[in-house]
C-alpha cells in the first residue's frame, strides 16, 4: 500500500512542477523539487508578491481564498 501513496504522489508532484513552469513570472531556476521528498520549493521573487506581504501572510491568503495549503520556506531554512 505504501508504493500505491509514494507512485500517486509522485504524479501529483509531477503535475504541480509541469503547472509551475507554465507561468511566465516565474523562472525555473526558482522552482527546486526536494531531493528525496514529494515538496517543491518555489521562490516567487520579490517582483511577484505585494510589497510588504511575507511569505506566511501569503500561505494564509492562499489557503483561505483558495483552500490550497502551502507552508512558507522559512520553516525549512529558506533553501
Amino acid at each position: 500500500e505504501l508504493e500505491r501513496h509514494v507512485a500517486k504522489y509522485r504524479i501529483s508532484r509531477s503535475v504541480v512542477l509541469e503547472q509551475l513552469k507554465k507561468i511566465a513570472e516565474l523562472d525555473s531556476k526558482n522552482i527546486a523539487p526536494a531531493d528525496g521528498g514529494f515538496y517543491i520549493y518555489v521562490d516567487l521573487g520579490e517582483q511577484n508578491v505585494t510589497h510588504g506581504f511575507g511569505s506566511i501572510a501569503l500561505c494564509k491568503a492562499l489557503l483561505e481564498e483558495e483552500l490550497v495549503a502551502f507552508t512558507p520556506g522559512n520553516d525549512f531554512e529558506d533553501p
